[in-house]
């Protein structure tokens, strides 16, 4: 891609125009933020369009130079654009982060990690240079050669040095595929020893792991290769046919290498679907989107959800419903030796699973970075955790949750990634900069120019200080949920940033997700009200039998782990007159089926629907609410005749207490275990029925209260893991590992 003049010169026109607006600014003394479009941070935030910069039209690539392989782009160029455009010429940067739409900007501003980070480093390790607009209007070079201190000192920093408006990515070559080694582990000390391993053998350039429970758990390394042998398995991770990586990596765990920790699995992956492969349900977190909406968790409900399940919408969804207060999201770095006591302080304080491992090199320029007593000069790595999951409702003790990781990271030395909540208090605070001002005099001479520079900062430290208490006033937990500005306009002029067809868009969002919300909770009771009033019987069957809960679901179980709620069935009105009912043991037939089929099978199904079905004809995955009791009987009996044709015997599945994905399918019991028989379930009493009932209709006002003010015009409730960048306070930051 040659050097293309008019980019460059367009580029300076919407350089000069950030800097004519910082400049404004600064003459005004008045302080601003920086919108870039999007966000991926889980903290909530309040915007003011009188009081920012955009910078969201700043997304082109400016030069890619196979020669001396670089790329040149501007700030909001995505992860995946980025991808595409040096594909081509056989390169690709060193670090790209997981989520497509995580942007450079970001991953230089918010220090930004994945798998290959235990070779390069954190994302601005790969750059060579930047454009910044410093606080003043002025527009600065820098790089590690020139204006190296303002360099290193803008990487990480959450875009609070300057605007960078420019950035230079190194590549390097790529191969067509990733050969993954996926390698059984049965807890923390063994999880640092397999990534020591791996990190000694110069061949493996990618590497991170996942913890399904406190002694079970894979570590996945990864080379580049031409092409794959013709007796190897190609998977895939990007279209909605495939499966999520993490389900696929725990079926590998429990299908592939059961039980044989040490021995390894070998599978090969398109390098863009390995780069992106935790896009399609943001890690696990799209999980909990499931099970939120009481949705059925298999092949089935992901092909058809698909496009709400990427990262991008998710965190839209999370800002705009306000859950991002309910959920933990953190990553946190630990050194090796620290790292399995903070897993076996998780397991046993939190129980989330799975945890996400990825060792990160610290190649760090700064001599003053402080090093705790478990710092290792030869060995300057340490593994992230990523720990994402619900907390707890009531919101003190979802503090307290927070406030008691954020102890337990400093008590091991740990380093907390700031794109996610903190909850450190007024005196935590202060007590660090304290610190911070205490080390400074102790170990430079008063005559020496950082001594000084240290009693100026303190001195203005001091003075804001002073402005705690009105700050706080100003800064309620009400104001926390103030909903966050939708767009920014790509013009000229920031100053018209926002108007009002995109609040109006954001606010319709809002209302559809509180109206998808309510739905299912109709659907459950209409479903409970149902059985309170008859339990239908299988044919010819003396006993009530298992109550459906759709073509996409299991029966349910008593499970371990992660909860695995399914979402209840609607009765049918429709009564043929000439076939029999499909029986309710025949519809779980049906819906344990479904979850072990292949995708082509799980199409076909889905055809059989949208072809007898007329409102299912598009089968758009934010209008489809899919019960199998919804289905007319013809069309039940259609599907059942499918089932068979593969599945002769085909029998309910009952799922594993240690399994996620409701596709699972255990190991048979051996004969020396005996095996548990199947537990039957229980219909609910009378009074439970009741109970929950009434539960969900109170939940049900309330939604109906929400949507109904949004629909006035009232302001959308917001919160605070990622999308084209991820601070919208004042940064280009984006997600960090």
């Amino acid at each position: 891609m040659p050097e293309n003049n008019r980019a460059f010169e367009a580029h300076a026109q919407r350089t000069k125009r950030v800097a004519s607006q910082v400049r404004s600014f600064y003459d005004r003394k008045q302080p601003f933020r920086i919108f870039h479009g999007s966000t991926s941070s889980t903290r909530s935030q309040e915007q003011d369009r009188n009081k920012m910069i955009s910078t969201s039209d700043f997304t082109e690539i400016l030069k890619i130079d196979p020669e001396k392989g670089v790329a040149i782009v501007e700030p909001n160029v995505s992860m995946e654009k980025l991808v595409d455009a040096t594909l081509p010429y056989g390169l690709v940067a060193p670090v790209i982060m997981e989520f497509k739409n995580i942007t450079v900007g970001g991953g230089f501003s918010g220090t930004s990690g994945e798998s290959s980070s235990f070779r390069h480093g954190v994302f601005d390790n790969i750059v060579n240079s930047i454009e910044i607009v410093l606080g003043d209007g002025d527009i600065v070079h820098a790089s590690r050669t020139e204006n190296s201190d303002l360099f290193h000192g803008a990487a990480g920093s959450f875009g609070t040095l300057g605007v960078v408006t420019k950035i230079e990515v190194q590549l390097v070559e790529a191969g067509n595929f990733m050969e993954l080694e996926y390698r059984a582990i049965s807890g923390g000390p063994e999880a640092v020893k397999t990534i020591e391993a791996y990190t000694a053998d110069n061949n493996i350039q990618y590497l991170d792991g996942i913890m399904f429970s406190k002694t079970s758990g894979l570590i996945i390394a990864g080379r580049m290769a031409s092409n794959p042998p013709l007796s190897r398995k190609i998977s895939k991770y990007l279209s909605r046919s495939d499966p999520w990586f993490y389900v696929r990596a725990q079926e590998i765990l429990n299908k592939e290498i059961p039980g044989s920790n040490g021995k390894s699995y070998t599978e090969y992956v398109p390098i863009k679907d390995y780069l992106f492969r935790f896009d399609r349900g943001a890690f696990w977190g799209g999980y909990y989107a499931f099970k939120y909406h009481f949705a059925p968790f298999n092949n089935l409900t992901r092909y058809l959800l698909d496009d709400l399940i990427h990262t991008k919408t998710m965190y839209t969804a999370l800002h705009k419903s306000g859950l991002a207060t309910e959920f933990i999201v953190q990553d946190i770095g630990f050194p090796y030796s620290t790292t399995p006591d903070f897993i076996d302080y998780l397991d046993d304080n939190f129980n989330l699973y799975p945890l996400w491992l990825c060792p990160l090199k610290l190649n760090s320029p700064y001599p003053l970075t402080p090093k705790g007593k478990h710092y290792q000069k030869d060995n300057q790595r340490v593994i992230n955790i990523g720990v994402w999951g619900p907390g707890p409702r009531d919101r003190d003790d979802f503090i307290a949750a927070n406030r008691a990781i954020e102890a337990k990271t400093k008590e091991l030395d740990g380093l907390k990634c700031l794109y996610a909540h903190a909850y450190y208090t007024a005196a935590d605070f202060k007590h660090d900069f304290d610190l911070m001002f205490q080390n400074c005099f102790k170990f430079n001479p008063s005559d020496n120019i950082v001594h000084q520079m240290g009693k100026d900062f303190q001195t203005e430290f001091e003075r804001e200080w002073t402005k705690k208490d009105s700050w706080i006033k100003r800064h309620t937990p009400q104001s926390q949920r103030a909903s966050p500005v939708s767009d920014v306009s790509d013009g000229d002029d920031s100053d018209d940033a926002h108007d009002e067809d995109d609040e109006h868009d954001s606010n319709e969002a809002t209302i559809s997700l509180l109206r998808e919300q309510l739905a299912a909770m109709q659907n459950m009771v209409a479903s409970i009200s149902g059985n309170k009033r008859a339990s239908p019987k299988a044919s010819g069957s003396k006993k009530k039998s298992k109550s459906g809960s759709g073509v996409m679901s299991k029966p349910s179980k008593k499970s371990g782990g992660v909860s695995n709620t399914s979402r209840p069935t609607i009765k049918s009105t429709s009564k043929p007159k000439k076939q029999r009912l499909v029986t309710y043991d025949e519809k779980q037939e049906i819906s344990s089926a479904t979850e072990n089929m292949s995708a082509e099978q799980v199409e076909r199904l889905t055809s059989i629907i949208t072809e007898n079905v007329a409102k299912y004809k598009d089968m758009a995955g934010d209008d489809v609410e899919l019960e199998i009791d919804d289905l007319p009987n013809e069309v039940q009996h259609k599907l059942l005749r499918y089932v068979r044709s593969i599945f002769p015997k085909a029998e309910p599945v009952e799922m594993d207490a240690n399994a996620i994905d409701d596709d699972y399918e255990p190991e048979k019991p051996s004969a020396r275990s005996g095996g548990a028989a199947k537990k039957k379930h229980k219909p609910m009493k009378k009074h439970e029925q009741e109970d929950r009932i009434r539960q969900l209709k109170e939940q049900m006002a309330a939604m109906g209260d929400k949507a109904d003010a949004l629909d006035g015009g009232g302001a959308a409730p917001s919160a605070a893991r990622r999308t084209d960048s991820s601070d919208d306070d004042d940064s280009e930051s984006s997600e960090e590992e």
